[in-house]
């Protein structure tokens, strides 16, 4: 049985896969170079698997403006409908006013912003357990989503459209509550 039949076996039952790549730190020009390989390729991957994959773009996020250029291509020639950032950028959070540029185009564009989970604490207590995945991530994921919600991100932008890494098992109780509290402010 050749690799493409097993990989269809195994994923039966899935209509579509994201594909995506990202960066974490290197210098922002560097980054971009990277950035534009990975979203080439990724692009071409799409073009040669349409029905089965879904691409979103990478990024130089440590240069938002460097981001948006990207962004913009990403959207506009690759066709992808979102790109990936991570749960912080170096030391901002989501939150950060120097990334408020790349919200206004994300939303002008309509593009979909899909935040996953790095840089989690993987030395000392955490480094067992495979804590940093099960404690590591879903406390990035709600640092990010509630540095977003109560930092005002959401309100300077209500068009913007933001989905967080899944599975993480606190967030279907969490997130709501901290949307009511901030809806209702009490």
């Amino acid at each position: 049985m050749g690799r493409s039949s097993e990989w269809s076996k195994r994923t039966a039952g899935i209509q579509k896969s994201v594909l995506e790549k990202w960066t974490k730190q290197a210098k922002p020009q560097d980054t971009l170079d990277l950035c534009q390989l990975l979203n080439n390729n990724l692009a071409a991957t799409v073009a040669n698997h349409p029905r089965r994959f879904v691409g979103l773009g990478t990024l130089p996020m440590q240069a938002p403006e460097l981001a948006v250029k990207e962004m913009e291509r990403c959207v506009k020639e690759l066709g992808f409908p979102g790109v990936q950032i991570g749960s912080h950028i170096n030391e901002w959070d989501l939150n950060a006013r120097e990334l408020f540029p790349f919200y206004a185009v994300a939303e002008k564009l309509n593009c979909s912003l899909f935040v996953h989970p790095w840089d989690m604490q993987m030395d000392g207590r955490m480094a067992k357990y495979w804590l940093p995945w099960l404690v590591g991530m879903p406390a990035e994921t709600t640092t990010a989503i509630c540095s977003m919600i109560m930092g005002g991100v959401f309100e300077k932008f209500p068009k913007l459209k933001v989905s967080v890494c899944p599975g993480q098992s606190n967030q279907p109780k969490e997130i709501p509550w901290f949307l009511l509290h901030r809806l209702l402010g009490s």
